[in-house]
Order: structure tokens, then sequence, then C-alpha cells
């Protein structure tokens, strides 16, 4: 249209007549806080973009990294644990509200599901929350196993005000181990390692139905840098 001659305001928004008069009047606050959030840091940046390690509600994540870490470091089996308390925030219980999980989608929001997944399994995927995977004997009898609680120590406003954190504790028959999680795998201030995002990658391709991966995970992290990646991803679909 610009081409053709077609001419517009040269202030449409804060002019005369424009859409701050029409809609809001002369006396109204006008763009100004506005342009300087523009001109700002972006908030993508800062604090950063925090890349989800487990497929489940972003409130079991602090658990599920303490259960992993405390069974690794103190060579913990499932037949080992007794009991998992996991103390976190009043907001985090509001969000994981679903102890015996029907389905799928619940089995996401329940810290019993997901942290008896984490210690059975090693891992918490993909996998874990499908049709076949609830109907697992070992993971259900595992659930009375672990409770949460609502760690009075944090603000109930949680996370509006600051950093909210989880503190797990496992017992066994004859010790006791805990452990606080403040950044989770995957937040800005611990990012996820190479080795960590190619799991998630071919986590992600296995549960699409793909049979193989035709090219490394190497040409895919660089996928802005590749001259063609149709015939790659042509083949990925199968």
């Amino acid at each position: 249209m610009a081409q053709a001659g077609l001419t517009a305001d040269h202030a449409p928004f804060e002019g005369e007549h424009g859409f701050r008069d029409l809609m809001a009047g002369p006396d109204s606050a006008g763009f100004g806080q506005a342009l300087k959030k523009l001109e700002a840091q972006p908030p993508a940046p800062t604090p950063g973009v925090w890349q989800k390690r487990y497929p489940c509600c972003a409130s079991t994540h602090r658990p599920i990294d303490a259960v992993l870490a405390l069974m690794q470091e103190h060579h913990l089996a499932p037949h080992d644990i007794l009991h998992i308390d996991a103390a976190v925030s009043a907001a985090a219980v509001g969000n994981l509200m679903y102890t015996h999980p029907e389905n799928v989608m619940q089995a996401r929001f329940s810290m019993p599901y997901c942290l008896a997944a984490a210690a059975l399994d090693g891992d918490v995927t993909l996998s874990t929350f499908t049709t076949p995977a609830l109907s697992r004997s070992d993971l259900m009898a595992f659930l009375p196993r672990i409770t949460m609680t609502s760690d009075p120590a944090q603000p109930k406003d949680m996370p509006a005000t600051e950093k909210s954190w989880a503190t797990v504790t496992i017992k066994t028959a004859t010790r006791s181990f805990t452990m606080k999680v403040i950044d989770p795998k995957g937040y800005p201030q611990n990012p996820l390692t190479e080795a960590d995002l190619e799991a998630k990658f071919r986590d992600c391709v296995s549960y699409a139905g793909a049979t193989r991966i035709p090219v490394g995970y190497a040409y895919w992290r660089s996928l802005s840098q590749q001259a063609d990646i149709l015939t790659h991803y042509e083949t990925l679909l199968g």
C-alpha cells in the first residue's frame, strides 16, 4: 500500500485524535511507561528461560531432582526406601492435587506419582505418562510411601514474591537423608547440560514414533545454521 502512495498519520497512537485521545483522553498516563519497558532488557534473557527437564508440572521438578540425587549419592535402590516426604510451597501443593491419579493428565500433577516413577525408573520421561504406565503395579504400590507437605517457611504467595524451594527427605530402615533444592535442572541458574538436552531430544523423537534418528543430535542442535533441513525432517517423520 505504501508503494501505491497510501499515507497515514505519523503519530497514530499518541498524536492528536490518535488512539490515546480517542480511547483514554489527553489526561491519561500515555505510553511513556510502556516505551520504557520496550527499551529495557527483555524478560527472556533476564532472568532467563526455564527449560523443563521433566514432562510434568514444574512444581514436581525440585523434588524429582532431590530424589534422583539422593538415591545416586547414597546408592539407594527403590526397595531401600520406606518413605519420601517432599516439603514444598503452598502454591506447589495447590498445583499438585492428585494423590492417586486416574489418568495421564492427573499423573502429571501428582507428586506421589512423579516421585515414585523417579525412584523406580531413575528418570521421568514421556513414557512415564502413558496409559500402560498407569497400570504398573510396582508404581502404584509405591505411591503410599510418598507424602507432600506445605512448608510454612515459604510465603503463601509463592512464586510471586521470591524464589521457592523444595526439601526432600528419604527414610530407609536405618538412616534418613535430606536435600534442599532451590534451582531445579533447567533453571537459568542450573541449565541443562548438553547430555541432558540430547536425552530429552531423543525421548521426544522416540515418543513421536520415529523409528530412527537420521542425523545426530549435533545436527539438530545447530539447526539454524543448516543449509537444508527439509530432507532430514521428512526422513525423521518417516
